[in-house]
Formats: structure tokens, C-alpha cells, sequence
């Protein structure tokens, strides 16, 4: 790609990603729904991007404070132009895919999880990642089945979580979530945070 095509294309992405944050900052002013997200947790560890290998843990735990910023446009340019040359990628397709949902770009998230999910059919992680965009754009029914997808792949604790939420506060399926829950509050794969979490919404009974 020369030169001037690039920084069109960075300019370009880079605008779609301020466009995106700045709907999504605007239906979190107005939906209540949005406001009762399972998503809402923002103080939790530094404010960092996530790093290539980071856990789903992690990256629910940071979900809200990772940076914004020209660099993000920056690096999805060069994904993208890596991608040209391994276009079913599946590490390519979830990094792509988990910068746009750091931005709450749902629709471009959704579409390149949607690939991942094919290239990898037996990782957990594009499931479980579609099922926070989902979470993010209020679709709760299709959130718990992502969720569920992904625990059929890897019985992970943050996922687990993530779908006792969706169903306690969104699906009214309480008896479900209290299970999940119990099974995080003692998960030995679940972090101290995680655990201390599920224990909280136990006891809010």
C-alpha cells in the first residue's frame, strides 16, 4: 500500500472509530437498558490496552478503560494489511475484531468474530468475545447463546459470569445465573476478582 493510500485508509478507519465511540456514548446516555450492561465494572485494574495473549478475564476486566487513540487506527491498518496475504487467519481475525470492540464498533466486531468463529470452529474465544459485543449492543438472547457457544468449546469462568449476568438481569432466568454464579464464586480457574464478583451477586438476593 504507498504512502498516500495508507494515510487515507488511517484517516478513514480512524474516523469510523470516533463515529462508532461517539454513538455508543450517546445510547448509554439514553438507554437504561445500556446503562444496566453487564459490562459497567470501570474500576477494576490500570487503564491498559490489552496485549496480544491477554484472557478473557482480562479483557472483560478492561474492557471500558482500554485507550482510544490514534494508534488503535494505526494498528488496524496494519492488520489489515497483514490480512491480505493470510485472509483466514484466526489470531489475525480475533486482534482485528477485539479492536473494534474496544471501540464499540458492534457491527465490524460482529462480522469479523463471525469469521474467526469459521476459521477456528473450536475455540471458545470468538464466541465468547461476540457475546460481549452482543451484551454492549443490548441483544440479550443473542448474547446468552453466544456465551453458551463458547462454554461448549472451554468451560471458562468468565464466561460463565458473563452469562449469569445476562440472565439474572436481562432473561429473568434466575435459577440459571445462580448456578453459574456458584460455580465462578469457588472456580479455582477464576481470578480472586472474578470469584469476589460472583460471591457479590450471590448475596444480593
Amino acid at each position: 500500500m504507498n504512502p498516500l493510500a495508507r494515510n487515507f485508509v488511517l484517516h478513514g478507519l480512524f474516523g469510523i472509530l470516533l463515529l462508532m465511540l461517539g454513538i455508543s456514548m450517546y445510547q448509554r446516555a439514553v438507554s437504561p437498558g445500556m446503562r444496566q450492561s453487564l459490562h459497567t465494572e470501570k474500576t477494576l485494574h490500570a487503564a491498559t490496552a490489552p496485549s496480544d495473549d491477554t484472557t478473557p478475564q482480562q479483557m472483560r476486566n478492561s474492557y471500558f478503560s482500554a485507550p482510544r487513540d490514534p494508534e488503535a487506527a494505526e494498528k488496524l491498518v496494519q492488520l489489515m494489511e497483514h490480512l491480505q496475504s493470510v485472509p483466514g487467519d484466526p489470531e489475525l481475525l480475533l486482534k482485528i475484531a477485539r479492536i473494534f470492540l474496544e471501540n464499540n464498533a458492534w457491527g465490524q466486531a460482529d462480522a469479523f468474530l463471525a469469521r474467526a468463529a469459521l476459521a477456528a470452529p473450536k475455540d471458545f474465544r470468538p464466541h465468547y468475545f461476540m457475546g460481549m459485543s452482543k451484551s454492549g449492543q443490548g441483544l440479550y438472547q443473542e448474547a446468552a447463546q453466544a456465551f453458551t457457544e463458547s462454554l461448549r468449546r472451554e468451560t471458562n469462568p468468565a464466561a460463565q459470569f458473563d452469562l449469569a449476568i445476562v440472565y439474572k438481569y436481562h432473561l429473568s432466568q434466575l435459577e440459571k445465573a445462580d448456578i453459574l454464579l456458584r460455580h465462578v464464586s469457588i472456580s479455582s480457574a477464576a481470578d480472586e476478582y472474578l470469584r469476589h464478583k460472583a460471591t457479590q451477586e450471590l448475596e444480593k438476593k
